[in-house]
C-alpha cells in the first residue's frame, strides 16, 4: 500500500491558496515554550520548511485554517476545510488523556463505530508521537463563520461522549497541529500519518446534516422550561439550605443519601446533585465539598461537569439517575416542589442581603456577618441604669414590664444585647450585636446605628441574623437604643481598621500589629482582628489552611530550578511588600508579560496569594472594573494585589494605572450622581502584581511623548526568552498544594520584621543604594532601586527563615540584566531607529560578507560543469576578520545580521524587541530570529539567529545586485 505524503495530506484538510493569503508554519526548540512562526503561499513551501527544520530537530508544526495577513489569529482566518481532534496520550491530567495508546485507539474506536455516516466512521489519521490527531476533510473550503458553526456543534457533540479529548481546540480556526513527516522531540518519535488511503471529503452539507445541532424544543420541554422559570425567576437559591432542611428531615432524601454516601455514589447521582448546586448562591464552596469524596475526583473536572449544567434536575429526573426512587415514597414536600432547588429558595430578607453583598456593608444586610465558631455566652445582666428599670430578663426571655395594669410584654425570645460600639471610617458609627440560640450558640454581627432608628430596617437585619419576624420590632428597637445609649456612657466608640496590612503603629514606636483578615499579627502571638465591616467581607480571602512545610515543598519545586530566576524575584516581590512600608516610595506595577501562555504567570500570581491566603480568592480579573481594583487596592494595602490577564488596556489607562498604583492613592472622582468628590481617605503603601500578554511599557510611550516618569514606576519582565522548567501536568499538581495548604508563609516573615524592625530599615536602605549604584540610575530611578532592593531582600529573609531556598546571586544577577533594558526602553520612540541601524551596519564593516545566494567556494571541484557557473564565483566583498555579523545578498536583496550581536549593540540605548518591532512594521524587517548560516557559500559556520533585513529598505534599490 503506497504511503500517504504530506502533500497528499496538507493538499486534503488545508484550504487552497488564494491571492495575498498565507499559510503559517510554527518552529519551536525542545524544552522551549516560545513558538517561532513563519508564514507562507504554497503547500510545497509547507512540505519543504517543515522538512528542513525538522532536520535541525525542532518541533514543527501547521494552523489549519488560510490567513488574510501574516498574523496567526482567528480575526485573520478566512477559510477552513477541515474538522479535526487531538487525543492526547501519557499526560498526568488523565481527564483529558489517555494512559496508553492502545487505550486511545480502543476509544477512538468505539466513538466512531456509534456513528451511521461513513464518511464520520473514517477520518484521517495521524500519529502525533504523543498521541493522535484527527481530521474529516471537507469538498469545499468554508469560511470561518459557518465552520465555526458546525465545529461548535461537533465539539459539544463529543464532549457528551466519554471519549477524552482536547476539545478547547477544536473550535480554533487557526489552531496548530503537528505537521505529519516530522520529530516529536520529546517523544523521540516521528508524526506520520497512519491512514492507508484518504477518504473521499463530502461537502459541508453533508456535515452540517449530520452533525447535531441545537433543535427546537418540544412542548414537553417548552413547558418544563416555562416551570423551572417560575422556579428561578427573581430568587435566590442556598445549597446548604437544602443540606440543613435535609438532615432535619424535611428537605431532599436523594441529597441526603449523596451527602451521606459520597464514595458509593455512581456519576449520574453526582451529577445529578451538581445539577442543583450550579443554581445555589453557594455553588463554589458546594460543587466541590459535595465531590470531593467521590471516587475519581478532580478539581478541573468537577467545575468542567458543573458548566454543562444548563438547568437544575426535576424530582422524577433526580430519582432516575440515583436510582434510588424509593427514596422519594417518603418524602415530606412530595407535591408541593417539582425540584429540590425549590428547597434552597432564600427568604426575602435574605436574598436582599446576597444580591446587595457586592454594594458595600451598610446596603447589604449581611453576608454571613456572625463567626464560625460554635461557642456560648452567658447572656450579661441588664446594667443597673435607669435606662432599663422597665425590663428584666427571665429563663433567657427579655421582659419589658407592663404599665398600668397590663401584662408583661415578651421583647425577645433568644437572648440578645449589644457588646460594642465601633466608629468605621467609611460605614461609621456601627455596634456589635451578639444573641445566644439553643443550638446554634452565641452569634455576633455588626449593624450601622443608623439602622436602629427604623423598624423596618431592624427587621431586615434581625430578620436573617435572628429569625425575628414579630409585631414587637419597635420595642426590640427601643431597647437596643437604650443598650447603645448606656454604653455610650461608660465606653468609648472602638476605631476599626480600614484595611489590612500594617496598622498606624508603623509609624511610631509603639509595638508594631499587622492585620491580616481575621488575623491580627503581633511579634510574638496571633490574635483575632476585631470585627469589621472589611474582615467580614474578606472573609473568604485570607484563609489558613495547610502545613506551612507542604507550602515550602510546592514553591521550592516551582521556583528553585535554574531558569525560574524572575519568577522567584516576583514571588519574592509580593513577600516583600510589607516592606514598602519602609521605604522611599509608596507602591509600584510589576507585569509579567507574554505573548502566549505557558510561561507560568497565573501560577505565579496564585503562589504569591497563597503566603496570605486563599491562592484564587485574593486575585482580581482584568475584566473587573479599574474602579473596583483602586477600592481593592486600598483594601490590601500592605498586602500585593494580584490582577490576572490585565490585557485590552488603552495606553491613557496604562499610564493613569502605572502612575496611580505607585502613589498609594485612587484618583479621585465624583460621589455617584452627586456634585462632589468621593471621599478618600484610605491610602496604602503595598505592590501590584499583573499578569498580561499586554505590553505596558509601548502602550505607555504611545500615550506621552514624556513617559519616563510613568516608566520608571513600572517594571515589567518580559517572559518570552524564559519558559519554565516544568510541564503543565507537574505545575498543576504543585499548584494543587498550594491550594491545600496557604496564608501561612506570612506570619513568620511579618513577625521577623518586627523583631528586626532597625535592622530591617538598615538592611533595605543599603540595598536599595547598591542597586542604585550598580544600575547607574539616577533620581528617577529610585522606585527600580526600591523595588529590586525589597525583592532581594525577600529572598535573603526568607532563605533565612527556611521558607523556601533559592539562589540569591543568580537571582540579583538576572534582574540586574533586566533593570538594564528596563532603563533603555525609558527612551522616547522619537530616536531614530533607521540611524540607529545604519550606525550598526557600518560599525561592522569588517565582519560584513556580501556575496550572492549560490556561491559556494567550498565545492568548487564536486560540481558537473553546469552547476558550477552559478555555484563557483567570488564574494563582492571578503569580512576583514574571521567572525562574520553582518551578511548581505544582492542576488535575493536580503541582509541578514546576527541578533545577539545586535542586542548587545543596543544595550543600554534602546530595547532591542521594541526597536525590530517598529522596523518591521516600517518594511526594514522582514523576520525575526531566523536561522541563518552567515558564512554560507565562503567558510564553514554554524546557524545563528538572525534578523533579516530588506535591502531594498535599507541600501536602497540602487545598492550593488
Amino acid at each position: 500500500m503506497k504511503n500517504i505524503s504530506v502533500k497528499e495530506f496538507l493538499s486534503n484538510v488545508l484550504p487552497t491558496h488564494v491571492e495575498n493569503s498565507f499559510y503559517c508554519l510554527g518552529k519551536m526548540e525542545l524544552g522551549s515554550s516560545k513558538m517561532e512562526e513563519e508564514y507562507l503561499h504554497t503547500i510545497d513551501e509547507l512540505v519543504d520548511k517543515a522538512s528542513s527544520y525538522s532536520e535541525q530537530d525542532l518541533n514543527v508544526y501547521f494552523s489549519v485554517g488560510r490567513l488574510s495577513k501574516d498574523k496567526r489569529k482567528q480575526d485573520n482566518c478566512t477559510a477552513v476545510r477541515c474538522l479535526f481532534m487531538d487525543i492526547d496520550v501519557g499526560k498526568k491530567n488523565t481527564t483529558i488523556s489517555y494512559e496508553s495508546s492502545a487505550d486511545a485507539r480502543q476509544s477512538i474506536s468505539d466513538f466512531l463505530s456509534e456513528f451511521e455516516s461513513d464518511k464520520l466512521k473514517n477520518p484521517i489519521w495521524v500519529s502525533s508521537g504523543n498521541g493522535y490527531h484527527l481530521y474529516w476533510p471537507l469538498k469545499e473550503e468554508v469560511d470561518t463563520k459557518e465552520w465555526d458553526e458546525l465545529a461548535t456543534d461537533f465539539k459539544e457533540f463529543v464532549e457528551a461522549s466519554e471519549l477524552k479529548v482536547d476539545s478547547g481546540s477544536m473550535t480554533n480556526s487557526v489552531a496548530y497541529l503537528r505537521m505529519p513527516d516530522t520529530k516529536n522531540l520529546k517523544a523521540n518519535k516521528k508524526a506520520r500519518v497512519i491512514s492507508e488511503q484518504l477518504p473521499t471529503p463530502a461537502p459541508f452539507k453533508y456535515y452540517r446534516k449530520i452533525i447535531p445541532t441545537k433543535k427546537e424544543p418540544t412542548k414537553k420541554e417548552v413547558e418544563e422550561d416555562d416551570e423551572f422559570e417560575n422556579i428561578l425567576s427573581n430568587s435566590k437559591f442556598s445549597f446548604q439550605q437544602i443540606i440543613d432542611r435535609s438532615l432535619d428531615g424535611n428537605g431532599c432524601n436523594q441529597i441526603l443519601e449523596l451527602y451521606n454516601n459520597q464514595k458509593e455514589q455512581t456519576e449520574p447521582a453526582w451529577r445529578a446533585a451538581l445539577s442543583i448546586i450550579k443554581f445555589c448562591e453557594d455553588k463554589d464552596a458546594w460543587m466541590h465539598k459535595l465531590s470531593e469524596n467521590y471516587d475519581g475526583y478532580n478539581k478541573l473536572e468537577t467545575e468542567k461537569k458543573l458548566g454543562k449544567t444548563l438547568k437544575p434536575y426535576l424530582c422524577k429526573t433526580m430519582a432516575s439517575h440515583c436510582g434510588r426512587e424509593d427514596l422519594c415514597k417518603s418524602c415530606t414536600n412530595k407535591g408541593v416542589v417539582n425540584s429540590p432547588i425549590s428547597l434552597g429558595k432564600l427568604h426575602p430578607l435574605k436574598q436582599l442581603a446576597v444580591e446587595q453583598v457586592r454594594e458595600s456593608f451598610t446596603e447589604h444586610v449581611s453576608q454571613t456577618l456572625s463567626s464560625t465558631e460554635l461557642h456560648v455566652e452567658e447572656q450579661p445582666e441588664l446594667p443597673d441604669s435607669p435606662y432599663f428599670s422597665a425590663y428584666y430578663i427571665e429563663d433567657n426571655i427579655i421582659w419589658r414590664k407592663g404599665t398600668g395594669g397590663n401584662a408583661d410584654t415578651p421583647i425577645s425570645e433568644d437572648p440578645l444585647w449589644i457588646s460594642r460600639r465601633l466608629v468605621d471610617r467609611k460605614e461609621g458609627h456601627m455596634v456589635e450585636i451578639k444573641y445566644t440560640l439553643p443550638h446554634e450558640g452565641t452569634k455576633s454581627f455588626l449593624m450601622p446605628v443608623w439602622k436602629m432608628s427604623s423598624p423596618v430596617e431592624l427587621q431586615k437585619v434581625l430578620g436573617f441574623e435572628v429569625g425575628f419576624a414579630n409585631h414587637q420590632m419597635k420595642e426590640v428597637m427601643i431597647f437596643l437604643q437604650k443598650y447603645m445609649g448606656h454604653l455610650k456612657r461608660i465606653l468609648p466608640a472602638e476605631e476599626t481598621y480600614p484595611n489590612f496590612g500594617w496598622t498606624e503603629e508603623i509609624y511610631s514606636e509603639k509595638p508594631l500589629k499587622f492585620v491580616l483578615g481575621e488575623r491580627l499579627i503581633t511579634a510574638t502571638d496571633v490574635l483575632e482582628t476585631p470585627k469589621s465591616p472589611i474582615t467580614i467581607i474578606n472573609k473568604d480571602r485570607f484563609t489558613q489552611m495547610g502545613k506551612l512545610e507542604d507550602w515550602t515543598y510546592a514553591i521550592n519545586k516551582l521556583y528553585q530550578p535554574e531558569g525560574e530566576e524572575l519568577r522567584r524575584f516576583v514571588l519574592a516581590l509580593g513577600l516583600a511588600s510589607p516592606l514598602v512600608a519602609f521605604s522611599n516610595i509608596e507602591g509600584a506595577l510589576i507585569n509579567l508579560r507574554s505573548d502566549s501562555s505557558g510561561y507560568n504567570k497565573t501560577s505565579t500570581l496564585i503562589a504569591i496569594n497563597s503566603i496570605y491566603g486563599h491562592p484564587a480568592r485574593l486575585m482580581m480579573k482584568g475584566k473587573d472594573t479599574i474602579n473596583s481594583m483602586w477600592q481593592r487596592r486600598a483594601e490590601y494595602n500592605s498586602v500585593p494585589l494580584t490582577i490576572d490577564e490585565f490585557t485590552d488596556v488603552e495606553p491613557a489607562e496604562a499610564s493613569r494605572i502605572a502612575y496611580g498604583m505607585s502613589e498609594g492613592e485612587a484618583p479621585n472622582r465624583l460621589a455617584g450622581s452627586e456634585n462632589r468628590e468621593r471621599d478618600n481617605y484610605i491610602r496604602w503603601k503595598g505592590m501590584t502584581i499583573a499578569a498580561s500578554n499586554t505590553d505596558f511599557t509601548q502602550l505607555i510611550k504611545t500615550h506621552s511623548k514624556n513617559s519616563a516618569p510613568e516608566l520608571a514606576r513600572l517594571l515589567q519582565f518580559d517572559l518570552e526568552n524564559f519558559p519554565t522548567t516544568l510541564d503543565d501536568g507537574q505545575t498543576q499538581d504543585l499548584v494543587n498544594i498550594l491550594f491545600r495548604n496557604n496564608g501561612l508563609a506570612c506570619v513568620p516573615f511579618i513577625q521577623h520584621v518586627m523583631t528586626n524592625k532597625s535592622s530591617t530599615q538598615n538592611d533595605l536602605n543599603a540595598l536599595t543604594r547598591e542597586v542604585r549604584e550598580e544600575g547607574n540610575l539616577n533620581k528617577q530611578g529610585r522606585y527600580w532601586a526600591s523595588i529590586c532592593a525589597m525583592g532581594f531582600l525577600g529572598i535573603r529573609y526568607a532563605n533565612k527563615l527556611k521558607l523556601w531556598d533559592f539562589d540569591y546571586d543568580k537571582t540579583y544577577q538576572r534582574v540586574m540584566d533586566i533593570l538594564a533594558g528596563a532603563k533603555a526602553e525609558t527612551i522616547p520612540l522619537n530616536e531614530n531607529d533607521t540611524q540607529i541601524l545604519g550606525e550598526y551596519l557600518i560599525s561592522r564593516g569588517p565582519n560584513t560578507i556580501t556575496i550572492n545566494s549560490k556561491i559556494d567556494k567550498r565545492v568548487e571541484n564536486t560540481f558537473n560543469d553546469d552547476d558550477k557557473r552559478e555555484a563557483v564565483g567570488e564574494p563582492d566583498m571578503i569580512p576583514k576578520s574571521s567572525i562574520i555579523y553582518v551578511r548581505q545578498e544582492p542576488d535575493t536583496r536580503f541582509i541578514f545580521i546576527n541578533r545577539r550581536d545586535f542586542v548587545e549593540f543596543l544595550k543600554g540605548r534602546v530595547s532591542a524587541n521594541a526597536m525590530v518591532a517598529r522596523l518591521k512594521e516600517m518594511g526594514y524587517v522582514i523576520a525575526d530570529k531566523v536561522s541563518k548560516r552567515l558564512g554560507k557559500g565562503y567558510i564553514s559556520t554554524t546557524p545563528v539567529s538572525s534578523i533579516q533585513l530588506n535591502m531594498d529598505k535599507v541600501l536602497g534599490k540602487d545598492a550593488p545586485k
